[in-house]
């Protein structure tokens, strides 16, 4: 798996398994947004909108004979309604903005958690390469910045701050707004009584144009009112949509379907991965000759979630940052381990009575030693 994920990267600069929201926020977000801005244009160039009468059928010419009484019994010529305007679709404009600001909501959410953890991503955002061609003292300098982030604000318990448990909630906020604008199409797609037969025909490229492919009832009233005061009959308003823009829909469709597979597929490989320690196992065993099992799983609940997902987050960017890093996490464990180990043998030795700071410093001293 992980070698058919380095070849991906090659070509992608995100992997299924990306600790960030890269899948929905750079590559969905504007594809969505551009599909439905050129969908938005070209129903803005529709023909004109023709009123019919119930049970009536679109000629081939594209336009309808409308058959209401006048006020004095005779029959009204053929109207021909105006072209639909800018104002009337100003809901589309709403609808737009309110996709644009929940797509970005994820997004700003997660970056605003970045900020407040203050993960150094930009450290690492371009390749290892570049985080190899630097000086040993810059990286020693970035490197001990990450360690300080890990073992002083995430693996204490007091200030650990929940970043996988955010990770997962931005996700799958994620994945609900896919699942909102997807069930919002399914009601669309569902009220047409023919669209399963204008989805295969739109796939197979027959040209379906002459047969008013995809036509919307609309409500017209503000449009027909003017014309049919006499009768007080709402007629519906028959709009045309080209085969162009039948084909953006369905573009847009299996983008919408794509997106929800992919967040599904990342919210399971987080959840799957979020203990899985093989990476990091196998550079513990690279740099140190014998790790126990024991070991391995102490240093597990040293990291806690937080901790393994930002190792996770920075071997995603650059493998060398993440080798140091984990070396040097390691140490800090095994610092930390004796102090505990030390600080126990301490209160045994003065449990009862006052403690000597002397000899806490002498224990210190002699561990530092």
């Amino acid at each position: 798996m992980r070698y058919y994920i380095k070849k991906i990267q090659k070509y992608f600069p995100f992997t299924l398994i990306e600790n960030e929201l890269a899948i929905f926020n750079w590559y969905f977000t504007p594809l969505f947004l551009l599909s439905l801005a050129a969908l938005l244009k070209m129903i803005m160039k529709q023909d004109d909108a023709v009123a019919c009468p119930y049970n009536t059928e679109p000629m081939e010419n594209k336009e309808c004979l409308l058959a209401s009484l006048s006020s004095d019994g005779r029959f009204l010529n053929r109207f021909e309604i105006r072209s639909v305007s800018i104002e009337e679709y100003r809901w589309v404009y709403v609808f737009v903005f309110v996709i644009a600001i929940s797509l970005l909501i994820p997004m700003i959410l997660w970056h605003i958690l970045q900020m407040h953890i203050n993960i150094p991503v930009n450290y690492f955002s371009s390749s290892a390469k570049n985080f190899s061609n630097m000086s040993p003292l810059e990286r020693t300098i970035k490197i001990n910045k990450l360690v300080v982030l890990l073992v002083e604000r995430l693996l204490k318990p007091k200030k650990r701050l929940g970043v996988f448990s955010c990770f997962i909630l931005l996700k799958f906020l994620s994945f609900c707004i896919t699942c909102f604008y997807i069930c919002g199409i399914f009601c669309f797609i569902f009220g047409h009584p023919k669209f399963f037969e204008y989805f295969l025909e739109g796939l197979t490229g027959y040209d379906v144009e002459p047969k008013a492919v995809f036509s919307r009832e609309v409500r017209c009233m503000r449009w027909i009112k003017s014309i049919n005061k006499a009768t007080k009959k709402l007629l519906p308003c028959v709009m045309k949509l080209n085969n162009l823009n039948y084909k953006l829909f369905i573009a847009l469709c299996l983008v919408l379907f794509a997106s929800a597979i992919l967040i599904i597929v990342d919210i399971y490989f987080n959840f799957i991965h979020a203990y899985k320690f093989t990476s990091i196992t196998r550079q513990l065993e690279l740099m140190f000759d014998s790790v126990s099992d024991d070991e391995l799983k102490s240093f597990k609940n040293f990291l806690g979630r937080d901790g393994i997902f930002i190792l996770k987050f920075v071997n995603n960017h650059s493998e060398v940052a993440f080798n140091q890093l984990v070396a040097e996490v390691y140490k800090k464990y095994i610092y930390e381990e004796n102090n505990a180990i030390y600080m126990r043998i301490y209160e045994r030795l003065f449990s009862s009575g006052d403690r000597p700071h002397s000899m806490e410093m002498e224990v210190y001293e002699f561990h530092e030693i």
